[in-house]
């Protein structure tokens, strides 16, 4: 992320993700295997509309980000008339499709022993890959809260209860069967003020409750972020 102007940011995000399965049971659509690699590029803007840097505040961001296809999709329609019979994924490093998110974040610093923040998002395929794939709408809302009147092991306590709805997936403008529900999850971590100009953050996220149409997996990670001040 950097600063265009004292209120607009633009940054850019490159994901690398290693996704890996094993099964007992090994079929066209099912085997054990791991793919890794760099997913869609990403590239946004950010508007400032409030920012307390220091002391009692609020700061208001509003955003769009747009993902291009530009990691390696899918080979073949998992829910076509081949299915069956032809060796494939279910899962893949990049959409091909164009995806858009829009989105704004509120937090707020007061005498309160947490600092609190709030984050709504909502994400939407732009048009469909070229096997006629595009991923279903979401809509997020995060609530974060930081811990700043203690410390634990020399880093402050964050916590975040996520929310989100997903409608379902399309393929060649059939519903996806396994896709589309409503998902809870969780993360807690610590936020270490590493110096006056770097921190960072590391947090374990789980699934807490979720209802979802056909057969879905759960995510469970693992964050690791530094951040510096110049």
């Amino acid at each position: 992320m950097v600063g265009v102007t004292a209120r607009l940011n633009a940054l850019a995000i490159v994901p690398y993700m290693r996704w890996s399965q094993v099964m007992e049971k090994v079929d066209a659509h099912h085997r054990t295997e791991t793919l890794q690699g760099f997913q869609d590029l990403q590239l946004g803007l950010r508007y400032i509309l409030t920012n307390a840097a220091v002391g009692p505040g609020r700061r208001i961001f509003l955003g769009v980000n747009v993902a291009f296809p530009t990691a390696p999709s899918y080979s073949t329609n998992p829910f076509g008339p081949a299915a069956d019979t032809v060796k494939h994924r279910h899962f893949a490093l990049g959409t091909g499709a164009t995806v858009a998110t829009i989105y704004g974040e509120w937090w707020q610093r007061s005498e309160f022993p947490w600092v609190t923040g709030v984050l709504v998002r909502y994400t939407t395929g732009l048009n469909e890959s070229s096997l006629g794939f595009k991923p279903g709408p979401q809509l997020g809302l995060d609530l974060h809260a930081i811990g700043q009147s203690y410390q634990v092991w020399h880093a402050y306590p964050y916590l975040i209860v996520r929310t989100r709805w997903q409608g379902r997936d399309v393929w060649a403008d059939v519903p996806a069967p396994n896709s589309g529900g409503f998902f809870l999850e969780g993360s807690a971590g610590l936020n270490l003020e590493l110096t006056e100009s770097v921190s960072g953050v590391i947090r374990f996220s789980g699934p807490l409750w979720s209802q979802v149409r056909g057969a879905q997996q759960s995510a469970r990670g693992v964050d690791l972020t530094l951040r510096f001040i110049r």
